[in-house]
């Protein structure tokens, strides 16, 4: 179920006659607009420090309960994110905060002319040995500062021969694009943010010689644009190792629980809604969650067991 509009404190109220738990989504830019009792950050392993350098990135990570520190397995050792915790703990001043690690596993998918999902091997077929191109998302690779994103990490995975260099195709907007980005080589940032630029990406995509294309975006590219080649979508899902993590996550949910009964008994004296709360807030390179929810020892398994959505 899904609710949007401009007055917050009402849509809240009426999610909570309907739904268990309520999900904020604030966008690129926000943190939440209401007060959590209990908050998640995630922060991104390729990119320490940045806590730091950005707002509100750096609001969501002081009002974190427990931090998630993603994409460990694109390290070449995962004692570099230990040090990237320890950094996280001293910026914060909170030595004893939880901070979990977990891997951000990349899958393809592809489709038909019908829309049927491809079999393994076909969408395999596609990409080995081959020429492709690598759209990923445009935020990440521009004022996201990341040189490449999950369509350029799936293109190195499933062995592809060459992945081709899109700047001498780019076509109107995207030539500036890449001026300003110097950083950029390998892959095509998705911009689109006006439909003139919408039409210079797919001009540039059309253009590039290769045999297939790879998207790394959040939505699906080919309902946006005609690459007019073979597509793989890049999808990716958040893992957490165990190994890592037994103790930050059951100290955790010893604080869940501390604070539920608190929750609960609050609600209880004021009369007011029992409703489950769950808030997400994305800032430049860093998410956050902030639960109130007496499911969420639950939900935190589901996120362990399940595909994760990222943005």
């Amino acid at each position: 179920m899904l609710y949007a509009g401009v007055d917050y404190q009402m849509i809240l109220r009426e999610a909570e006659k309907e739904a268990d738990i309520v999900l904020w989504d604030g966008g690129n830019n926000d943190f939440c607009f209401f007060k959590p009792t209990v908050t998640i950050c995630v922060a991104d392993a390729l990119r320490e420090g940045h806590e730091e350098h950005y707002y509100p990135g750096e609001i969501n990570m002081r009002m974190a309960d427990l931090v998630l520190i993603n994409k460990v397995n694109s390290l070449q050792s995962p004692d570099l994110a230990s040090s990237q915790a320890q950094h996280i703990r001293d910026f914060l001043g909170k030595q004893d905060i939880p901070i979990i690690l977990g891997n951000s596993v990349v899958t393809p998918e592809a489709r038909g002319p019908t829309g049927q999902l491809l079999g393994d091997s076909v969408v395999k077929d596609m990409v080995y040995g081959k020429k492709v191109l690598v759209i990923d998302d445009g935020p990440t690779l521009t004022h996201g500062g990341m040189p490449f994103g999950a369509g350029y990490v799936l293109a190195k995975q499933m062995g592809a021969a060459e992945i081709v260099d899109p700047r001498q195709a780019a076509k109107g907007s995207l030539v500036g694009v890449f001026q300003k980005f110097q950083h950029l080589e390998k892959v095509l940032p998705a911009m689109g943010y006006d439909e003139r630029q919408v039409s210079d990406l797919q001009e540039t995509v059309r253009g590039v010689d290769c045999d297939c294309i790879i998207t790394g975006t959040p939505i699906n590219l080919e309902n946006v644009i005609d690459v007019g080649k073979n597509c793989v979508r890049a999808r990716y899902c958040l893992q957490l190792e165990r190994t890592w993590n037994c103790f930050s996550f059951h100290l955790f949910i010893l604080y869940i629980s501390l604070n539920i009964v608190n929750i609960f008994d609050f609600e209880h004296k004021l009369g007011i809604s029992s409703s489950s709360f769950l808030c997400m807030s994305r800032a430049p390179y860093i998410m956050a969650f902030h639960p109130l929810t007496t499911h969420l020892h639950v939900e935190l398994v589901r996120i362990e067991m399940s595909p994760f959505a990222q943005g």
